[in-house]
């Protein structure tokens, strides 16, 4: 007999194998590094500790290791948050600017 039932696995996938940004703390370029398990767009976003955007961009990840430059010289010197947003979920970062 069939069955309509369907099997979820219900594992859940870190956004990526590793997110870094450096310098941290920063004063103009932030090199952002995201490890990607597949081929896919991602949002980054920063933001200010009262959670306004401040900068918003939208990057192609491939597999494996992507590097991307953040222009960070006209922030106020502070604290921030990098987010990143892939269909996997969503990772954090606390960003310094001096």
């Amino acid at each position: 007999e069939a069955s309509d039932e369907i099997m979820i696995d219900r594992v859940t996938l870190p956004t990526a194998k590793y997110m870094t940004a450096a310098p941290n703390p920063f004063a103009n370029a932030i090199q952002v590094t995201i490890g990607s398990k597949k081929n896919e767009n991602a949002t980054i976003i920063i933001m200010d500790m009262a959670g306004r955007t401040v900068q918003k961009t939208t990057v192609t990840l491939q597999q494996g290791i992507n590097r991307f430059s953040l222009d960070g010289s006209r922030y106020r010197p502070g604290s921030y948050y990098l987010r990143v947003i892939t269909s996997e979920g969503v990772e954090n970062l606390k960003l310094i600017r001096q």
